[in-house]
């Protein structure tokens, strides 16, 4: 969707900046997570802040830990599933490691956004991006071109509830592999909230088209 795409690095990490300041964590007993049911209808969960809505990921997340299908919970209605899920969490041992994003003021914009163990090891997004915007600066790298897609040009840089991805390319000093000059390009992706790990491919290529799919990838290495 376009409110998941950025048309600059900068625009991505002031994105991801202000979404961090807004960050709060959180360890609690599962038996001891409170799942409320909130004005609009929808579920919540209320910890040690205001109540705050589930985002569909946190929501599956939260649903597996209390062994309760979460596609199966979304077919009834809210408050039979918040019952479910209040049942299978009091049986539930070990704690959880909370992540609530928005503001705290009572608002339904507070978000619970991910449900992960106590020795998750999280990741921020805007430390990724630091760090990338630190190593292009000044280089030549830059997001290729692209069609636009669901009314957005943006393409290449995606931040979503759960997790971000950058997709760049470096075609002004050219590789020579035999005959073929090869442009230089990478992806970088990280999750805050459980959904992956972080991650980074490198890769030669001969072409990207609109759709950005990568045509004659070489010397392809993820880590």
């Amino acid at each position: 969707p376009p409110d998941e795409r950025f048309p600059s690095l900068d625009a991505l990490h002031d994105y991801t900046k202000g979404r961090r300041d807004q960050s709060f964590e959180e360890s609690r007993r599962l038996s001891q997570v409170e799942v409320k049911l909130l004005p609009d209808g929808n579920l919540g969960v209320n910890g040690e802040l205001p109540v705050a809505a589930f985002t569909n990921w946190s929501f599956g997340q939260l649903s597996l830990i209390a062994g309760a299908p979460a596609r199966y919970l979304r077919t009834l209605t809210p408050d039979l599933a918040r019952d479910c899920l209040k049942h299978g969490l009091a049986r539930t041992d070990g704690s959880c490691r909370l992540l609530v994003r928005g503001s705290y003021n009572g608002s339904v914009n507070s978000q619970a956004a991910a449900f992960t163990s106590d020795s998750y090891g999280r990741i921020w997004d805007i430390d990724v991006l630091s760090s990338l915007i630190e190593g292009v600066k000044d280089s030549g790298w830059h997001m290729p071109k692209a069609q636009d897609q669901n009314g957005s040009g943006n393409a290449g840089l995606y931040a979503s509830d759960r997790d971000m991805f950058v997709f760049m390319v470096n075609d002004e000093k050219p590789v020579e592999v035999g005959n073929a000059r090869l442009g230089r390009g990478f992806f970088c992706w990280n999750s805050e909230t459980g959904s992956a790990t972080f991650g980074l491919t490198t890769f030669l290529y001969n072409y990207v088209c609109g759709n950005h799919i990568v045509w004659g990838a070489e010397e392809v290495n993820e880590l």
